[in-house]
């Protein structure tokens, strides 16, 4: 009587091309799922929208006291598509077609930036180097500083400009921060995780 060796034939069927490309193709199709609902998160954020307004919006709804916005708070210089590098580096996420075989599972490594790379495209040379994405989720100071205007074309980015100690408008000490695009990142991840083709 023969003895059936299943470990040898499962060991086989996951080398098999046909049965990586089948899972590649199934995996690839829900990661892309999750990246559209990662850029949908990012492109509907309000401080995507406010900087994608330019220097010109009038009320904040992510600045304390929903004064100026983000883009002058910033000082972006006037034109400038801030947002446009790091949507191109979400868009650009992608799963690897080379499969890693860990036992009786077909893994798949996932091209996600870190934050590192993030913040190296973000970075606002005005601020010593300092990123605009860390900005926006961990704070900024200098918020009482600055004093939002459309009278004149002032600043970089035509409306805000930066004054002494606590005499701008701006009604606040300090600007906090708001969850933003690492956040969104480690709910990617974690979504990520749970894919399972």
């Amino acid at each position: 009587m023969g003895k059936i060796n299943f470990d040898s034939i499962l060991a086989k069927t996951l080398r098999s091309p046909r049965v990586q490309r089948q899972a590649y193709a199934a995996v690839a199709e829900k990661v892309n799922e999750v990246k559209a609902d990662l850029l949908h998160d990012f492109n509907t954020h309000p401080a995507t929208r406010e900087i994608e307004a330019g220097p010109e919006l009038e009320s904040s709804d992510v600045l304390p006291n929903s004064y100026g916005n983000l883009y002058s708070y910033l000082g972006f210089e006037d034109g400038r598509n801030p947002t446009m590098p790091v949507r191109e580096k979400l868009e650009a996420i992608s799963v690897q077609s080379r499969p890693e075989i860990r036992g009786e599972t077909i893994n798949f490594k996932v091209n996600i930036p870190t934050e590192e790379e993030l913040e190296e495209i973000s970075f606002m040379n005005w601020e010593a180097g300092k990123s605009w994405l860390s900005a926006v989720e961990r704070g900024l100071s200098g918020f009482s500083s600055y004093l939002f205007t459309l009278s004149r074309n002032v600043g970089r980015s035509g409306a805000g400009i930066q004054t002494g100690n606590n005499m701008g408008r701006s009604g606040g000490k300090y600007f906090v921060g708001t969850p933003y695009l690492f956040d969104m990142l480690k709910k990617f991840r974690s979504r990520l995780n749970k894919i399972r083709a």
